[in-house]
């Protein structure tokens, strides 16, 4: 689960990078789709933290041998391997969640700046 949404979160930051270094008008972050999409990857990172959790608290007590490796060096590697994944993972959740709130009260102070203008956000003419 943690690939998938690694490689979907890497996939959110180069199509924000590439969109605003093509579109700077458009703001990409403060679109509706990319706060959006922000939120969902910030839940999905909480999910799999959670189920991390679930798991290492399942398999307490219990060691792995692979192809007759000593027990005891592949329980400190699962342990400090998977210490490093549940940091990262509520790493990635704090921080995707800090900018998509970020980018809701930005949104938010933008609007309310132009509440009483005719303004166009993306300056598109029809």
């Amino acid at each position: 689960m943690n690939p998938l949404i690694g490689l979907l979160t890497i996939f959110f930051h180069a199509s924000l990078i590439i969109l605003t270094h093509k579109r700077p008008e458009l703001k990409g972050m403060l679109s509706v789709e990319a706060v959006v999409f922000a939120y969902l990857l910030s839940l999905s990172w909480l999910a799999c933290f959670v189920v991390m959790v679930y798991v290492a608290w399942k398999s307490q007590g219990r060691s792995s041998q692979l192809l007759g490796m000593d027990e005891a060096f592949l329980t400190a590697i699962d342990n400090a391997t998977q210490r490093l994944q549940l940091m990262c993972t509520s790493l990635e959740f704090g921080l995707l969640g800090d900018l998509a709130v970020r980018s809701t009260w930005a949104r938010r102070s933008e609007f309310e700046d132009c509440a009483g203008m005719d303004y166009d956000h993306y300056n598109v003419r029809y």
